[in-house]
């Protein structure tokens, strides 16, 4: 069966109007074409075959957003690989809203461009500068900050462009206790193939209108008992691919976004699981 194309267009609400303008200056790709030049120039040709850049659009991904089985208990989102943090802000925009968006992102200019989006709302309306509270924002490989990702409950995962090694250690990362039974994953483009069975549950499908073309969204949801064995399972420090971009800074512009961010997780069932327009403020 096709993918279904969401309309990304009609009835979205005015927020994320707002932040579709802010963005509108942020420029993405040509950070991130600089930082691939600069690999290059240093002769680090193989370091940027996974930093590869994309941008999906906000109202998109607010649409997929919207049709996710969420509950009460999906209370932190996180996006591992947040670019310059659209799809954070996106989720941070959604009522009734996440406790916590938490964007990880390898490349220390679009995680810095991410934080002046942020500050600037810091400053902006009320209800823009609530929306910012929300965010935590972190300059760190994916690999190394595990701690601070598994603790959501959806988890966006753009990995169109991951090499092999990456896709299948994400995936062994996945099964381990640290992700919550329930947790709601999203990737771009390549899916999540369970070979063993039993441990992830495909949710849906979606082609989302990208910046530049369309690009397919899967959603799976982690089942009851589908930790993987701690006698099989590999460790973080021996599965994660070497890293092109090392350190790990935090993005908090003020001290209530620092607060924003020490929600404890809570693991999300599936028994219970409805539609987000459905789910109860917290």
């Amino acid at each position: 069966m096709a993918a279904k194309v969401l309309d990304s267009e009609a009835g979205v609400p005015d927020l994320l109007v707002a932040l579709e303008q802010r963005f509108a200056q942020v420029d993405g790709y040509g950070i991130a074409r600089e930082e691939r030049s600069k690999l290059r120039r240093a002769g680090r040709y193989a370091e940027t075959e996974s930093l590869q850049y994309g941008e999906v659009r906000l109202t998109s991904f607010w649409r997929l957003l919207q049709t996710l089985p969420l509950t009460p208990e999906h209370r932190i989102f996180a996006d591992v690989g947040s670019g310059t943090g659209k799809p954070v802000f996106c989720a941070a925009a959604l009522e009734p809203a996440f406790d916590t968006c938490i964007g990880i992102e390898i490349v220390p200019a679009l995680h810095e461009e991410a934080c002046r989006v942020q500050a600037a709302l810091q400053q902006g309306t009320p209800q823009e500068h609530t929306l910012a509270k929300r965010i935590q924002l972190h300059n760190a490989d994916l690999f190394k900050a595990v701690d601070v990702w598994a603790q959501a409950q959806v988890l966006y995962i753009p990995c169109t462009c991951f090499t092999n090694d990456m896709m299948a250690a994400v995936h062994r990362l996945l099964l381990e206790d640290k992700v919550a039974p329930g947790t709601l994953i999203i990737t771009t483009t390549r899916e999540l193939t369970d070979k063993e069975g039993g441990r992830l549950a495909h949710v849906l499908t979606r082609q989302l209108p990208y910046q530049r073309g369309a690009i397919t969204f899967h959603v799976y949801r982690k089942l009851q008992g589908s930790s993987a064995n701690s006698s099989t399972t590999t460790s973080t420090s021996e599965a994660a691919p070497s890293s092109p971009m090392p350190g790990a800074t935090t993005c908090t512009p003020t001290a209530e976004s620092a607060r924003a961010g020490n929600t404890k997780s809570h693991g999300a069932g599936e028994s219970d699981a409805r539609p987000m327009d459905k789910r109860s403020k917290r």
